[in-house]
């Protein structure tokens, strides 16, 4: 699943008011502008080491302003329950030209669709996960399905918001392997089976137990003809 052995587990964090976590786990109370939280250890490497990209150890504060190569390097972004990150924070990442992996996973109300518009421009992502964001919408996926095209995975479990509109967006996409879609009670049997059809890249689509009540077995064994089907 979605950033799972290899995760960067929690040494690199995005927020856009204040920072929630030190290396002595004490909060800071100030407040700043926008900042990215990183490893120690990159930034002590960072002129030694500009290929690497994973990043671990100890957190510090860095100002957007002295990012320098961060944005040129940095594949890797998990910052998983960071319920203080708001659409100011998300759409810096719009900077990072080689990100190919965003974990924005219950970060609350206050990303919506400006933020998810400004992730719909980082153009290289290949694993996205957006799961319980319940303020973005259709208007989000659809630029996604629009733009990153070499995307691979995309979990939605929980957009409340989302319709079939956004998932048919993916149905002519070329790359798309894996898509889990949980909770997602406002997508028809119609749409997944157009989504199905349509995206023959799929290989792996995660819906919720509820449907298996609603579709029927011939309609199952026809979508598992072109992708795995996992009731979650």
């Amino acid at each position: 699943m979605f950033l799972s052995d290899d995760r960067v587990k929690g040494s690199v964090s995005l927020e856009d008011q204040s920072m929630t976590k030190f290396p002595d786990g004490k909060p800071s109370t100030t407040t700043t502008p926008s900042f990215l939280i990183r490893s120690a250890a990159e930034c002590d490497d960072e002129a030694k080491s500009a290929g690497s990209h994973e990043i671990s150890g100890h957190i510090q504060v860095i100002p957007m302003s002295n990012m320098g190569s961060m944005r040129k390097c940095l594949e890797k972004l998990d910052i998983a329950d960071c319920d203080r990150v708001t659409d100011n924070g998300v759409c810096l990442l719009q900077h990072f030209c080689c990100l190919e992996e965003l974990n924005l996973a219950n970060c609350g109300l206050k990303i919506t669709d400006n933020g998810g518009l400004a992730i719909a421009n980082i153009r290289t992502l290949k694993r996205l996960n957006l799961s319980w964001l319940i303020s973005i919408s259709d208007v989000t996926l659809i630029e996604v399905a629009k733009n990153c095209q070499s995307l691979v995975e995309l979990v939605i479990t929980g957009c409340g918001k989302i319709t079939g509109d956004g998932i048919c967006a993916f149905a002519e996409h070329k790359f798309l392997e894996t898509l889990v879609m949980a909770s997602c009670f406002n997508v028809s049997i119609f749409d997944i089976k157009l989504l199905v059809f349509g995206c023959r890249s799929l290989n792996c689509i995660g819906l919720d137990r509820i449907l298996n009540t609603t579709m029927t077995l011939g309609l199952q064994k026809s979508i598992s003809t072109f992708c795995r089907l996992n009731w979650m």
